[in-house]
């Protein structure tokens, strides 16, 4: 029936959507994964830099080297520090979308087992209904037979032609 097909076309876009969804996320996992170590990488430049600031400034203050290199270390260090900051604002966003993605997959199944169960329900109403019909068909045919085995008792028929002059004993619709 229809309802049947409209249930295996529910089920099949379920299935079908839970699987892109599905995709997304492992697809939203490896982004995690290379986002993060982006941002250790990142990490581990800015430490160095870090280090290589302070060295530099050690050195400066002794005067050793100008103000010039002080300068060029610091620059390094402030791109280290930018570099950290979007790598970990990188890898925060993926992790967030992948939280997203989760939640999308939830509210996909909900909705999908929503529908099936609607329309479940439509397909048990209409057998219901087509249940209710035959049982009120065969409440007519037995009616009608009754009417017409009455309808068949109200004339007593002798086994030959004749009149009926005296009856010997009462009978049957007699």
């Amino acid at each position: 029936s229809s309802v049947d097909q409209q249930l295996k076309t529910l089920e099949l876009a379920q299935v079908l959507k839970l699987k892109e969804i599905t995709n997304k996320i492992s697809q939203q996992q490896q982004k995690i994964q290379s986002d993060s170590m982006e941002w250790l990488a990142a990490q581990n430049d800015f430490s160095i830099k870090s280090e290589q600031l302070k060295r530099q400034k050690a050195l400066y203050d002794s005067g050793l080297v100008s103000l010039l290199q002080l300068e060029q270390r610091n620059q390094a260090y402030q791109d280290a520090l930018a570099k950290k900051t979007s790598a970990g604002i990188k890898f925060n966003v993926a992790k967030q979308e992948l939280s997203r993605l989760h939640l999308e997959w939830n509210g996909a199944q909900q909705e999908y087992l929503e529908k099936i169960s609607k329309t479940d329900a439509d397909r048990y109403q209409v057998i219901s209904q087509i249940a209710t019909g035959e049982g009120e068909i065969a409440k007519l045919q037995n009616q009608y037979m009754n009417y017409s085995v009455r309808s068949g008792q109200y004339f007593l028929l002798a086994p030959q032609d004749g009149q009926l002059i005296n009856a010997q004993r009462q009978g049957i619709n007699e």
